[in-house]
């Protein structure tokens, strides 16, 4: 078995192991170094034609797979190699953290939302009769949708919502480099009267349980109901309705705190409901300890300016 690192992997041969598993990509090295200058720890393991890997990024004295993702980690095609190369690295003491997606009924922390859709007729007389109309009522309101690779529009809605959930933003260069590096990455922003009303970042790429096409919502902001009314349901509507035509059947609306507003709206879409659970890590997910909580409640207050400014440098710190 030989393990190679960091500057000593060849871009190429890991993304051959990688394919099209989005979140163990070569390019997210490029992308969070580029973005936040984090220190990063790619480990590959190979072994006539098995592999083992995993992408991290030294993020206050441990190892996490991957920062600003929700899934990440080991990838592997031998468990027979998967365990050698766990053992050798747990010997070196160093320690990972990473996200797996489980298959179970969550009642609290973090959780994803996919839907699956074979026929996209079907799929819409699936939904109920209230969603149906909220649907038709998002046809009536004179919206128009644009595919860009341009954060222009997307970047001061994305801000913000952030402010709104009292969430640090990201830098707007990070969005920039994976629109750059990740070719099936794109915006989808939604117009009224010429003014941006509601935006979707997306990345195309393989399932994480079944490997089947998928789109994975990394990012959405929209204005509020009142400002914008069913913006939001228009915009996660024709994502979807494009995705089928790309014959991406899978579509993973991305993650969410249990039983959050947001949890409601994607729970509308019929999704398979799966745990985000972090291995390595004892603590609560930051958003959910109470100091935490306090804070954010704080960061909603300040004016957009200030949070605007200074949030992307405190991003760096809540992977």
């Amino acid at each position: 078995m030989k393990i190679i690192k960091n500057k000593y992997i060849d871009p190429e041969m890991w993304n051959l192991y990688a394919q099209d598993n989005i979140f163990h990509r070569y390019e997210w090295k490029w992308i969070i170094e580029k973005a936040y200058g984090l220190e990063p720890n790619f480990i590959l393991a190979v072994q006539d034609e098995n592999f083992a890997l995993i992408p991290s990024f030294c993020v206050n004295k441990c190892n996490i797979s991957l920062p600003f993702t929700y899934i990440s980690g080991y990838l592997t095609n031998s468990e027979k190699l998967f365990l050698k190369f766990k053992k050798i690295l747990d010997s070196d003491e160093q320690k990972f953290r990473y996200k797996v997606m489980q298959d179970n009924n969550p009642e609290v922390g973090l959780v994803t939302a996919i839907i699956e859709i074979n026929n996209i007729n079907d799929y819409f007389t699936k939904l109920s009769r209230n969603m149906r109309n909220q649907l038709r009522n998002s046809e009536k309101q004179g919206f128009k949708f644009e595919k860009q690779k341009d954060i222009k529009h997307f970047y001061p809605l994305y801000c913000k919502k952030m402010h709104e959930l009292g969430t640090p933003p990201h830098k707007k260069i990070f969005f920039k480099e994976i629109m750059k590096y990740f070719n099936s990455a794109q915006i989808f922003t939604v117009f009224k009267d010429n003014i941006s009303v509601a935006s979707l970042l997306y990345i195309d790429g393989k399932g994480i349980k079944k490997k089947l096409p998928t789109r994975y919502l990394l990012y959405a902001a929209s204005e509020s109901q009142k400002d914008a009314p069913y913006a939001n349901y228009f915009a996660y509507w024709h994502m979807i309705k494009d995705a089928c035509m790309y014959k991406h059947y899978q579509v993973d609306l991305g993650t969410t705190q249990f039983g959050s507003n947001h949890y409601s709206f994607k729970k509308k879409w019929r999704p398979k409901i799966y745990q985000i659970t972090e291995i390595g890590n004892t603590k609560k997910h930051y958003k959910e300890r109470p100091y935490m909580i306090f804070a954010s409640y704080i960061w909603k207050k300040l004016p957009s300016f200030f949070v605007n400014f200074f949030g992307p440098h405190i991003r760096k710190h809540l992977p």
